[in-house]
């Protein structure tokens, strides 16, 4: 039986999230569970975009400083961090949101994810993972509590996706397409390889709403932390109120044969889950479609599919949506920020929906917001009935 232990921990104040993390830890067997003497630590941030951290995108810099410092205290004797951002160096992003400037004075290596190495998985053949990720002597997954376009919720289990580097992400979402159900099969693979043994989940300030870069903050008060990425990802959204049945993370999971199934078989520790549970958290658009059959996807896309919309008011012309389109189906006429009332001087981005395979990568990554998703008509009358 997996064990998930769930804190309260209201701010990112550093001696309470210290606290918090080492109870959530002491409860399911102590850092020195994980980490041995002289080992090699990997810890997995969320690291998606360059953000300030009052956004609440990446993972808190408070909660990654204390696991750096409870692994020198257990005696690892190389500390690394590291993540695959959706663009520009992982450097960028920690210095954006300040992780470099809290984790001054703590002896810790970052890493790009560049080196890779094939391995075979359960459902795919060749999967190309960060090298970082298969050899260290363990990975810290530390994941962030929020909503997400396409897959409903992005925790632990999504967190991994991370572990694919650059580009790779992009050939994947082409390969996938608009098979939400097959890229959820992908990150079950991904994390069932890597199989990190210590999952913390940042559920003190998360994103609901049009997440996972653009949503708005909302306190959820606990730190988790879990032997199982799978484990931690039930709890989680039992807590943020989501059925299991509505992530396909979940699904794929209990498909491919991968317990646990239910709430009931992990060993719950801490502070009651009843205290956390959220019953109206403002769902990201486009969940509704995410669970249909593929083939309905194909025979009713445009009544079915949920769709990105770039408001011209909020685009800065940036081009960061046409270049992360893994199929290039975004085009941006001229790139640059426009002159205050000479927005005809740059027209927003054109998004070619003949060929749009509903990835929704470029509302992910755009970094003003401008990107919002629109349910189609089916998905969104599944939305009300459930």
């Amino acid at each position: 039986m997996n064990d998930v232990s769930l804190i309260r921990c209201e701010s990112y104040e550093r001696g309470k999230v210290r606290d918090a993390l080492k109870q959530a830890l002491d409860s399911i067997g102590g850092i020195g569970r994980f980490v041995n003497q002289d080992s090699h630590v990997l810890i997995k941030t969320n690291a998606l975009v360059p953000s300030v951290r009052e956004k609440r995108v990446v993972t808190d810099p408070e909660i990654v400083r204390a696991l750096c410092e409870m692994a020198r205290d257990a005696g690892a004797s190389r500390i690394m961090i590291g993540d695959s951002p959706g663009f520009g160096p992982v450097n960028a992003v920690y210095k954006k949101c300040g992780l470099i400037e809290v984790l001054s004075g703590i002896p810790v290596e970052i890493l790009e994810f560049d080196d890779l190495v094939e391995v075979k998985g359960k459902e795919f053949p060749k999967i190309a993972i960060a090298k970082a990720a298969m050899e260290a002597d363990i990975v810290i997954n530390v994941a962030k509590a929020k909503t997400h376009g396409q897959m409903g919720l992005t925790l632990a289990v999504k967190n991994m996706f991370g572990c694919v580097p650059g580009l790779r992400k992009s050939q994947w979402h082409l390969r996938t397409g608009t098979d939400v159900r097959m890229f959820a099969r992908l990150l079950v693979d991904i994390a069932s390889i890597v199989n990190p043994p210590l999952n913390i989940l940042d559920g003190v300030i998360g994103q609901e709403g049009n997440g996972p870069s653009n949503g708005d903050p909302r306190k959820f008060n606990f730190i988790a932390a879990s032997d199982s990425p799978f484990a931690l990802d039930i709890v989680a959204s039992e807590i943020l109120g989501y059925p299991h049945n509505d992530l396909p993370t979940y699904v794929a999971a209990k498909d491919m044969g991968i317990k646990p199934f239910k709430t009931s078989d992990i060993n719950l520790i801490g502070d009651p889950i009843q205290q956390f549970q959220i019953t109206n958290l403002k769902r990201a658009v486009g969940r509704g479609a995410a669970m249909m059959p593929p083939s309905l996807l194909g025979f009713a896309r445009d009544l079915a599919t949920p769709k990105p919309v770039i408001n011209e008011k909020k685009c800065i012309r940036c081009g960061l949506c046409a270049e992360i389109c893994p199929i290039k189906g975004i085009k941006l006429e001229k790139e640059g920020a426009f002159e205050e009332g000479k927005r005809e001087n740059n027209p927003p981005p054109e998004i070619d929906r003949s060929i749009c395979i509903h990835c929704l990568c470029c509302q992910e990554i755009c970094p003003e917001g401008a990107i919002t998703i629109k349910e189609g008509i089916l998905s969104r009358r599944l939305s009300r009935k459930n």
